[in-house]
């Protein structure tokens, strides 16, 4: 429902939000300060015209932010498991083909799959991946971080984002943000797949590494 009533209005202000004077391109526009959904249950087809989009450009701006945020449980049984079940009964009927897309980040063809993406998941159609948040090596993430730590993190985070690419990594409180190959650097969508050490399942979502993860993204998009 939540990516139902915003997901016109995120197309809309890409398509015109990076307009600038005399047509030059500018920053993505999102809806707020930035858009968190966490193990949600819609098909990928329904992300389909925004991951389209996002690769109309093979870059983005240094000073381009977040401005949706998609997190998935590589465990989360309902929306891996049950939800194509479910999705396989009401497209039965459906007719689908496979569409070919240019991606000018790895400079070559990707095949979308209409029937696959319109039983999966959003978080787990791997075309439309763009990082996956990974536990850090042997940091728990217990307890919970001081204003100068929190403060300290957010300036790290926002140099690294700025020289964010395909491949890179981000090192967040606990865990690490690591962009897949075939994204470009500062896409403002972001689809995470997340380790299960950091959210073992659909509705244990609060370890404190996922809710200083948020945190940050969020003084990452307001900066």
């Amino acid at each position: 429902m939540v990516y139902s009533s915003v997901a016109q209005l995120l197309e809309e202000r890409f398509v015109l939000g990076p307009l600038a004077s005399k047509g030059a391109v500018g920053n993505t526009r999102g809806f707020g300060d930035l858009v968190v959904l966490i193990n949600p249950a819609f098909e990928a087809n329904l992300y389909t015209p925004l991951s389209d989009m996002s690769l109309q450009r093979a870059t983005y701006f240094s000073t381009q932010k977040p401005v949706l945020a998609v997190l998935t449980s590589e465990a989360d049984e309902a929306t891996r498991k049950l939800f194509p079940i479910g999705r396989a009964f009401n497209t039965v009927f459906e007719l689908h083909r496979s569409i070919d897309r240019y991606n000018p980040i790895i400079r070559q063809d990707e095949t979308i799959d209409e029937k696959q993406s319109n039983t999966t998941a959003v978080g787990h159609y791997v075309p439309y991946r763009t990082h996956k948040l990974r536990a850090a090596d042997g940091e728990a993430g217990v307890g919970t971080l001081t204003v100068d730590e929190e403060l300290s993190i957010a300036g790290k985070v926002r140099d690294s984002w700025r020289d964010d690419r395909p491949g890179s990594r981000i090192p967040f409180f606990g865990s690490v943000l690591e962009r897949t190959a075939n994204s470009a650097g500062r896409n403002p969508y972001l689809v995470i797949q997340v380790d299960k050490a950091l959210i073992p399942n659909h509705n244990d979502i609060y370890d404190p590494r996922i809710t200083s993860f948020i945190r940050q993204l969020i003084f990452l998009s307001v900066d």
